[in-house]
């Protein structure tokens, strides 16, 4: 029996391609190191982009939600002070035009303070802030008569101080109830923006 002939790879051939197979191979693991660590850095900035809008809406609202609050609370205490000054001149029986003048001053205040409330919104709270001052209006009318102040409704003028007392009583309670409604939708919007359910 014959032994077949093996020829053996020249050493430098051999050391050649050892060197390409090597070369080939640190190639790829370079190639998909890259990639990964490409990978890793768009994952890492989608991510960093992510919390940046997360953030940024956050500012806005709670900017908005300051805004709003500053709005509700200006709008609450004015109204406050002017059924408070109402009240009180009804308790004392004092309707000098000074007084009612200063109340008509506060209305004016109240009725800026109102359509701020209404551009910040949000639309729900119109419909409780219109009655708010649909109330104070109706106050205002009845003082001016009470008053006997030129530009009061024609059908008050004629009335007793007494009924138009008791007319005045019956707005304070108006404007009373509106307020509590108010105040109750507002801490509704402002529960509602500590926890949006967009974010």
């Amino acid at each position: 029996m014959r032994v077949r002939d093996t020829q053996v790879m020249d050493p430098g051939t051999a050391a050649i391609l050892g060197g390409a197979v090597g070369a080939l191979v640190t190639g790829t693991a370079a190639l998909a190191s890259a990639w990964l660590r490409a990978r890793a850095v768009r994952q890492q900035t989608t991510a960093q982009r992510l919390q940046a809008d997360q953030q940024r809406e956050f500012e806005q609202a709670r900017a908005r939600r300051e805004a709003r609050s500053k709005a509700y609370a200006d709008l609450i205490d004015l109204t406050q002070v002017v059924g408070t000054t109402v009240l009180e001149m009804i308790r004392s029986e004092s309707y000098d035009e000074d007084g009612v003048r200063r109340v008509l001053d506060q209305l004016g205040e109240l009725l800026s303070r109102s359509a701020r409330v209404q551009f910040e919104g949000p639309v729900s709270l119109i419909a409780s802030t219109h009655a708010i001052v649909q109330a104070v209006i109706a106050c205002r009318k009845t003082l001016m008569a009470i008053a006997v102040l030129p530009g009061a409704p024609p059908g008050l003028r004629g009335e007793p101080r007494t009924a138009l007392t008791r007319r005045c009583r019956a707005d304070l309670k108006m404007r009373g109830g509106a307020l509590d409604g108010f105040v109750k939708e507002a801490r509704g919007v402002l529960g509602s923006e500590l926890f949006p359910s967009s974010v």
